[in-house]
């Protein structure tokens, strides 16, 4: 049994935690877990200590390893299995996006080659099925009318990202058609360069998959995913397209890239 100053440092394998520490002690679990899995100590696809097991070996209780599991778990490190337990994920390399500008999985800007693109759906929707175009087209009759175009990014044959391209059909009356057709986009612009993309709005935020995004994207579920939103406007200021990209935050690396002018 430890006695004196020693009682604030508690043993678990060879690594310690520190009770008195500025740092809290369910950060300082996440490190020893990471630490584990990096060195190879637990491999991709090991099932990981129980949470009883953990509070036994570091001291510490049940809710702190909850937090630290929970925040591994969501930053896809681990994945739970009801019933059996807790995983360690696979890991892959990131993708790296360089100089990341908005127009990201726009269509009318054709930013991303067809050959890297799966399709999942092009339907028609109506603004009010789709809370962020309300959101944007402020003011906007529910019953206004968007082609939607939904499909993954691929990277080696892996899904990286899922896209939901939004353009109103209002502005481009034959767009449904001519997307479900495979027509060249070149094709469906013609006589519509007022509407042509000039500038992108972006907002981002952390979110976590959903039961319908996790088979899609090979991610289970409640991991994280960067949620990127962009509205894309014509010169005129219109906005023309929007475009919602959820990517895998353990396959993707967004670099913004800025320089400043004097």
């Amino acid at each position: 049994m430890l006695s004196g100053c020693a009682s604030c440092v508690v043993r678990g394998d060879d690594r310690m935690i520190n009770k008195y520490s500025n740092m809290p002690m369910y950060s300082q679990l996440k490190g020893l877990i990471l630490q584990k899995i990096e060195s190879g100590g637990y491999p991709e696809g090991s099932r990981i200590p129980s949470e009883e097991d953990l509070c036994e070996t570091y001291g510490i209780s049940r809710p702190t390893v909850r937090q630290a599991i929970h925040e591994l778990t969501a930053g896809g490190w681990l994945y739970r299995e009801k019933g059996k337990g807790t995983y360690v994920s696979k890991r892959n390399s990131c993708i790296r996006i360089r100089k990341y500008n908005g127009f990201y999985g726009s269509l009318l800007a054709e930013s991303i080659p067809a050959c890297k693109r799966q399709q999942i759906s092009i339907h028609r929707v109506t603004a009010g099925e789709v809370p962020i175009l309300q959101e944007i087209f402020f003011g906007i009759d529910p019953g206004s009318a968007f082609v939607c175009s939904e499909f993954l990014i691929l990277e080696e044959e892996e899904p990286i990202a899922r896209i939901g391209s939004y353009m109103p059909l209002a502005l481009f009356p034959d767009m449904l058609e001519g997307l479900q057709a495979n027509r060249p986009m070149l094709d469906l612009l013609k006589g519509k360069y007022p509407f042509l993309p000039h500038a992108a709005k972006s907002s981002l935020e952390i979110t976590s998959a959903g039961t319908e995004d996790s088979p899609l994207l090979h991610v289970h579920p409640g991991q994280s995913l960067l949620k990127v939103t962009s509205a894309i406007h014509a010169k005129g200021g219109q906005v023309v397209e929007v475009v919602v990209s959820l990517f895998r935050g353990d396959k993707c690396r967004i670099m913004l890239e800025n320089t400043l002018h004097g």
